[in-house]
């Protein structure tokens, strides 16, 4: 993490256009900025230890790395949250025009960037197919649904593996944004608001009763993605009205990281880790910027680009993983190493794509919905 935020300090003191982007806080929550640039590079070094060790024999595969293996599931979840927080308080004075054309013209182009990176990579351009020209149409179309259907294949290649299966979290994402002005509608009436609110333990019970699989303390999709929703969309129903401004003082910064090392070393996993997750999130929500931590400028960088970052470190691990001849033959400190190479290009990597695609297609989009 140090050196992701290195290369991004570097970046923004000598290339003028990123401290151009970063400079930019009107209509911006800095701190929620901030704190999402945290989540993208956790992610990555959950899917670089998790490719580590599918990759080694069953016995060889220790403890030493729980912490990466639950760095990718801890920041999904708070990655929710962050959805919830930043479009939920906005919710029934939205234009729905202007809401979902600036969503698709941010989530569009970075995954048709993906489905050209990856049809590369499968030899789509290649000189032979594996599969019929009209059925490798079907498979490419999948990447226009943002999400909405995940594409398992390319060319007739199983893609999941190289892109380290994010999408499903992009899935449920779009969901959200399509049942927005429902819910939406749902909040202007509290009643109804907080009785579903409610009900939704009984609908979790019902179904772990009626022994619907994945619906247990350690199942991470896609039932705990609902509750992470669930809870988000409650928690800042209640910040919003109550504001909870004693949580910005300094002391209730060390929540946040006293949360997050608790669910670690307990090996919290579903629901129990859900629930500590947003205790953690819950002063950042209020408006604590840990210390000033989250309104640095470096972590605010890796915030904007931590959308390209979230959806493409797969591939740079997939490639990295192949160049180097596996990541089965590190041990951990080496991994770290490895690790902190890649955190450089991957900053940089995903810098460039945010100031070439990213950020004027967002600058586009505002145009257009002025």
């Amino acid at each position: 993490m140090g050196v992701c935020v290195a290369t991004s300090w570097v970046l923004i003191r000598f290339v003028p256009k990123c401290r151009e982007e970063v400079a930019i806080t009107e209509g911006r929550n800095v701190v929620l900025d901030g704190f999402r640039g945290l989540l993208a590079p956790s992610v990555m070094f959950h899917h670089m230890f998790v490719r580590r060790d599918m990759q080694l024999p069953s016995a060889e595969r220790g403890p030493s790395t729980t912490v990466f293996w639950l760095l990718g599931p801890m920041a999904v979840t708070m990655f929710f949250f962050l959805t919830c927080a930043l479009f939920w308080p906005r919710a029934g004075v939205i234009d729905p025009y202007r809401f979902y054309v600036r969503r698709i013209l941010r989530l569009a182009p970075m995954i048709l960037v993906m489905a050209y990176v990856l049809a590369i990579i499968v030899g789509v351009f290649g000189a032979n197919h594996n599969v019929s020209s009209a059925h490798l149409l079907r498979e490419l179309s999948a990447f226009l649904t943002l999400g909405l259907v995940i594409p398992k294949s390319l060319n007739g290649i199983r893609i999941e593996k190289i892109y380290a299966e994010v999408l499903w979290t992009l899935q449920i994402e779009t969901l959200f944004y399509i049942i927005y002005p429902l819910l939406a509608t749902v909040k202007k009436v509290p009643k109804v608001f907080w009785t579903g609110v409610a009900l939704f333990p009984l609908y979790i019970l019902i179904l772990k009763l009626d022994g619907v699989p994945h619906v247990d303390e350690r199942s991470p999709v896609p039932f705990v993605a609902i509750f992470s929703f669930w809870i988000g969309l409650a928690v800042v129903t209640l910040v919003e009205k109550y504001k909870f401004e004693w949580f910005k003082g300094r002391a209730w910064g060390l929540v946040t990281p006293v949360a997050i090392f608790a669910s670690s070393a307990l090996h919290l996993v579903g629901f129990t880790a859900c629930l500590l997750m947003m205790v953690a999130f819950l002063p950042v929500l209020a408006g604590n910027d840990l210390f000033g931590l989250l309104r640095w400028a470096p972590l605010r960088w890796l915030g904007a680009i931590s959308y390209g970052m979230y959806l493409m470190h797969g591939i740079l691990i997939y490639l990295v993983n192949g160049w180097v001849g596996g990541f089965e033959q590190f041990s951990d400190p080496q991994l770290v190493g490895v690790g902190a190479v890649i955190s450089v290009v991957a900053t940089l990597l995903f810098s460039l794509t945010y100031l070439v695609i990213e950020a004027p297609a967002i600058r586009f989009a505002h145009r257009v919905t002025k």
